[in-house]
């Protein structure tokens, strides 16, 4: 087995001397001295240096240099990565920005943690901006976040791999807003977060403007949030949300659970909704939608102004669709199209093949099952191609059918049988008209 020197260099011969820190730059608060102080590990001394110092935030309208010691901590590990841990409670009125200024080093991995770390802000607080090196994943975790209404906790603009974990969001206009500027925002991982009464959404999808649309490789999972007269998730015009993962929670009190301007192709989404309002809102450029819910549709509306296509899955194989949606399930083989359950465009359901026989089957008895209408009286029979009965009985029955005993009487069932005697051979297409018995007429 390789040493530690063998895989890393040399320089590690006193690691065992000192214990390690539980970060490399921490961030605390000195509330007797009313200072909010910032310092670095120093491996070569072993020692914490103080690397920014400032006046403790009292409130919004005394931030003072909260935002900035706060900022100055992520700074210093911008470049190399490393982990900063921030603790107590903090007033922040300027965002702090986390970007990747080192292009040479694309495996910087930044992680930053709250432990029992509670802030209070206004406008944005912590924003990604073009953060795009594909190996760095810059992580923040643990935070309790409590907004102005007027901004967001997380706003992550043309970056990939930016992930917020184990972090509840209040008070936002947005609770997490991933934005597209000039290039796409991808791979965010948004887990096991809590982000209620924000003003305008919980999560938003954004472009603005530019001709990149891509949110690819999104995941949501395990979000809860409570909406008041707001929207849980939002996508936007020209937003393309592929091959994702949302998985959410969503306590309704009015508002909009899911609303869709952009797209979700390929995306897995399963939403659990309680209480009451919007489950669904198509706008105008909205691609197909198709997604699980588990949910009330007695508490629940679908906003479908433009007759968009939708497809909910609100129990096992139960779906909801608009009534202008004509294609339900399609089920391919190997071979290609094999099976369609669809709606004609007069809305009556159609069950169609693609060059196959359909056949009812009983797998019970082993044979051809009989279609039961019930009540419904069939005026009339189109058949475009071949209909097929495959319920034939054949065997030698004494000639002139001396012996065969047909089955039980169906109403409306038909089916032929075959007596192969060498005397009297015969076939017959037996039909029941009233469901007790049968008439049959012989067949030349």
């Amino acid at each position: 087995m390789p040493t530690l020197e063998e895989l890393f260099g040399t320089g590690l011969e006193n690691i065992s001397n000192f214990p390690p820190p539980t970060a490399d730059v921490v961030v605390y608060k000195n509330y007797s001295r009313q200072r909010v102080i910032a310092k670095k590990f120093n491996y070569e001394e072993e020692t914490w240096e103080r690397i920014a110092d400032g006046k403790a935030g009292v409130s919004l309208d005394e931030p003072r240099d909260d935002a900035k010691v706060m900022q100055a901590a992520i700074d210093s590990l911008q470049e190399t990565g490393g982990k900063v841990k921030i603790t107590g409670n903090y007033f922040v009125t300027q965002p702090i920005q986390i970007t990747y200024p080192n292009a040479d080093n694309p495996n910087v991995n930044l992680r930053v943690t709250g432990e029992f770390c509670n802030i209070v802000h206004s406008g944005d607080l912590f924003v990604f901006d073009k953060c795009r090196q594909c190996l760095g994943f810059p992580i923040f975790e643990g935070f309790q976040i409590f907004g102005n209404k007027d901004g967001s906790a997380f706003h992550i603009i043309d970056s990939y791999h930016v992930e917020i974990r184990d972090c509840q969001i209040q008070f936002e206009d947005v609770g997490v807003l991933l934005e597209i500027h000039e290039y796409w925002t991808e791979s965010t991982l948004i887990e096991n977060c809590k982000i209620h009464y924000n003003k305008s959404a919980a999560i938003k999808f954004l472009n603005s403007g530019s001709p990149h649309n891509s949110f690819d490789q999104t995941r949501i999972i395990a979000v809860d949030s409570e909406i008041a007269d707001s929207t849980c998730i939002y996508i936007g015009e020209n937003c393309s949300v592929y091959r994702s993962i949302i998985e959410l929670i969503c306590w309704a009190n009015g508002g909009t659970v899911l609303k869709v301007d952009g797209a979700m192709p390929a995306c897995l989404t399963h939403i659990k909704a309680d209480g009451q309002g919007t489950l669904l809102s198509i706008g105008e450029n909205a691609g197909e939608i198709r997604f699980f819910a588990t949910y009330s549709p007695s508490l629940f509306a679908i906003d479908n102004p433009y007759n968009k296509s939708y497809v909910i899955e609100y129990k096992s194989m139960h779906f909801k669709i608009p009534n202008t949606y004509t294609e339900v399930i399609r089920i391919d083989d190997d071979d290609g199209e094999f099976l369609a359950i669809n709606k004609s465009s007069s809305g009556d359901p159609v069950i169609g093949t693609y060059g196959r026989a359909l056949s009812f089957w009983d797998y019970k008895e082993g044979k051809s099952s009989a279609v039961n209408l019930g009540s419904t009286i069939v005026s009339s029979l189109v058949c475009n191609a071949n209909l097929v009965c495959k319920e034939i009985y054949v065997g030698d029955y004494g000639g002139s059918f001396a012996s065969f005993t047909p089955p039980a009487p169906v109403k409306g069932k038909v089916f032929f049988a075959q007596d192969t005697n060498a005397t009297a051979p015969g076939k017959r297409l037996y039909i029941c008209l009233d469901g007790s018995t049968w008439s049959y007429v012989s067949l030349t």
